[in-house]
């Protein structure tokens, strides 16, 4: 798990999560550190208060998918080179996308279009249009009357 990984890098200021395979381990790592931190607190080395601290930015996650997002990553697994690759396939397929514009984050920091990623990354091409909620609000920045039954001519129901 490498509990002193996360011990170290949560003192350095840093918010780590932490995962394991082995469904609950990651929790048991993060009280592991938390009892640490206080046993240090007891004997005087840190204060109360920095073991709050430093254990506030500990978080066990359940499931791989829970770091997309995180800067950097730190790998602490068994020493198998085929496990190691699969780790490392599964961290490369979580790309870090921007909630509010949509751009991707690539290898070497660069934020770019989604289109231009997957562009990039693969075969597909893309071809521009407005979805009706986008149109609505499109028309009504621009003062354009919208159409009675716009939406509901083209919105399509959501499949179940």
């Amino acid at each position: 798990m490498g509990r002193g990984i996360v011990q170290l890098f949560a003192a350095a200021g840093y918010r780590v999560r932490c995962v394991d395979a082995v469904p609950g381990a990651a929790l048991q790592a993060a009280d592991h550190v938390g009892r640490a931190l206080r046993r240090s607190a007891d004997k005087g080395k840190l204060t109360h208060a920095e073991v709050d601290a430093i254990s506030s930015r500990i978080h066990a996650c359940d499931a791989l998918s829970q770091i997309a997002g995180c800067e950097i990553v730190i790998e602490a697994i068994v020493e198998d080179l085929t496990v190691k690759i699969g780790l490392f396939r599964q961290l490369e397929e979580m790309m870090p996308i921007c909630s509010y514009c949509k751009k991707i984050r690539d290898d070497r920091g660069i934020w770019n279009r989604i289109e231009t990623y997957i562009s990039q990354h693969s075969d597909a091409s893309f071809t521009h249009g407005l979805c009706p909620d986008c149109a609505v609000k499109t028309m009504k920045q621009g003062g354009i009357k919208i159409p009675k039954g716009f939406l509901k001519k083209y919105r399509k129901p959501a499949s179940t």
